[in-house]
């Protein structure tokens, strides 16, 4: 899938494997169940799949906000932190 190209569209179970793929080289493990919420969250139309505009809204929102990069990695490690020592 090209996901700059303007007819980019992700189902949910591509999304999850996608996120997870990612969130292991910094080490997170989120549940395939969290990330079905979060997709359902992206998906502004509810149409079950994200398109390459609402994919970049959630990372510039949900993953860049308004913080500055030694604010987003101590609330990366915080939560990397919390979900290990959930295990």
């Amino acid at each position: 899938k090209n996901l700059f190209g303007s007819n980019f569209k992700i189902n949910v179970e591509d999304f999850v494997a996608l996120i997870k793929e990612n969130c292991y080289y910094v080490g997170l493990d989120p549940s395939k169940t969290d990330l079905a919420v979060l997709f359902r969250g992206i998906d502004s139309d509810n149409d079950g799949l994200i398109t390459a505009l609402e994919f970049f809204r959630f990372v510039k929102i949900f993953l860049a906000g308004n913080l500055d990069i030694d604010d987003l990695l101590v609330k990366v490690f915080d939560y990397a932190i919390a979900k290990h020592q959930e295990k």
